[in-house]
């Protein structure tokens, strides 16, 4: 999916705008038929399949241990 905009950097760039136009956003995980926590690499993400989400607030920040 984020291929359609160009890779991470053109979905964040999509994010950002739509941030500024003070779009309503919302995502989930798509279960196919599980439901429950999304295990990661044999670790809990601490999200839940089929369960939705808001974004609030998209923006950069800077990280101190990665500088680039």
């Amino acid at each position: 999916m984020i291929d359609h905009y160009g890779g991470a950097d053109g979905f964040w760039d999509y994010l950002l705008k739509r941030d500024a136009e003070l779009c309503l956003m919302g995502c989930s995980i798509k279960g196919n038929g599980k439901n429950g926590p999304l295990v990661l690499n044999g670790k809990n993400s601490g999200l839940i399949m089929n369960h939705a989400y808001s974004l609030n607030d998209i923006m950069d920040l800077d990280d101190p241990f990665n500088p680039g």
